[in-house]
């Protein structure tokens, strides 16, 4: 099974959406300046949502840093073997 690394738009509008959700709820407690039992279960419901959409992008960027990692030494490499033909040190 191949997996995408894409960040997509959707990802974007859901994390951008749970965010703002998150602070409403925030505000709303703060502003009244009770603790709702009701408010901070809903603040705590949206921020699992946000977390547990965070970690399949949390994923995909460790997979990126791993290629561009060996893409690094690939370089690297390709970069020794030209300066041995070229009889550099």
């Amino acid at each position: 099974m191949q997996y995408e690394n894409k960040i997509s738009l959707g990802h974007i509008v859901t994390i951008g959406t749970l965010i703002v959700g998150m602070a409403l709820a925030w505000g709303n407690v703060s502003a009244t300046g009770r603790r709702n039992s009701d408010d901070i279960v809903a603040l705590k419901m949206t921020q699992a949502g946000l977390e547990a959409r965070l970690r399949p992008v949390e994923t995909s960027l460790k997979v990126i840093e791993m290629r561009l990692g060996s893409i690094d030494q690939i370089q690297s490499e390709m970069r020794d073997d030209i300066k041995k033909i070229r009889g550099e040190k």
